[in-house]
């Protein structure tokens, strides 16, 4: 997609092995780039987790100094559960609590955006 200050894509593919652990968001500007990968994964075995649906998020930065000289932050976010605050929101939708962000025309103009992008 292209915008007035830049262009995106999407990748993406559920058959490409061992890809669940290359899910990432990658933003690179002109001095720094932002990679968070993977999105989400599993702690490591025997790391004690409120859920079995529990993850963790990676990010890396790296920017260039005034010399040109590259700097990397790296950074691991606390073990969440991936869908607790998923599912306590559409709680709130169901008992009437919370309207849902998302209307029917908002989900119709993503649908229509999804089919320009596959050149439907």
């Amino acid at each position: 997609m292209k915008y007035p200050n830049g262009v995106s894509f999407v990748k993406m593919t559920g058959a490409e092995v061992g890809g669940s652990g290359r899910r990432q968001l990658v933003v690179t500007g002109e001095r720094k780039s932002l990679e968070i990968k993977p999105l989400e994964v599993k702690p490591p075995k025997g790391t004690i987790t409120k859920t079995l649906y529990s993850r963790y998020t990676e990010k890396v930065e790296r920017s260039l100094d005034e010399e040109g000289h590259t700097k990397t932050v790296e950074e691991r976010s606390d073990i969440f559960g991936r869908y607790e605050d998923m599912m306590r929101a559409f709680a709130a939708m169901v008992r009437g609590e919370a309207v849902n962000p998302y209307t029917a025309d908002y989900e119709l103009e993503l649908f229509r955006v999804i089919m320009r992008c596959c050149g439907a």
